[in-house]
């Protein structure tokens, strides 16, 4: 038991010597490591430590402070009653509730990847879908 041991030792230390021997030659033939190249830097950290306005503060700018000055385009004093509209429809959209009864069985309980071709999980989803894009197509006038 001993000697296979010993020997299983000396083929997995052979081992990691040619792999050693055969990582360095590829180390050394490979490119030489590119520097990285530095920011460009109008103040040295120094001067930055010791710059006032690079100071932190909880302080408002009294530029800010000034209720004299409205702008056009201010919103101050205009609030409204009720709930804020949301501008930001790039990020998401209401969900039409005609859509939400559609889609529900297939977001709860009916739910599969349509490009899955090897279950009846992805065919039945894939179904759903292009009766959907036959529905669009047809709404939009491509069909």
């Amino acid at each position: 038991h001993q000697d296979k041991m010993r020997r299983a030792t000396l083929s997995v230390s052979r081992k990691a010597h040619r792999l050693r021997h055969v990582s360095s030659r590829f180390m050394s033939t490979a490119a030489a490591p590119v520097e990285e190249e530095q920011a460009p830097t109008t103040f040295s950290k120094e001067k930055m430590e010791s710059d006032k306005r690079y100071e932190a503060s909880s302080e408002v700018p009294s530029s800010l402070m000034d209720t004299g000055f409205i702008s056009e385009y201010s919103i101050r004093g205009k609030f409204r009653e009720g709930r804020a509209a949301y501008l930001d429809h790039s990020a998401t959209t209401p969900l039409d509730p005609r859509v939400l009864d559609v889609m529900a069985p297939f977001m709860i309980g009916s739910f599969g990847n349509p490009h899955s071709r090897t279950h009846a999980f992805g065919w039945e989803a894939e179904r759903v879908v292009e009766d959907a894009r036959a529905q669009v197509a047809s709404l939009i006038g491509a069909d």
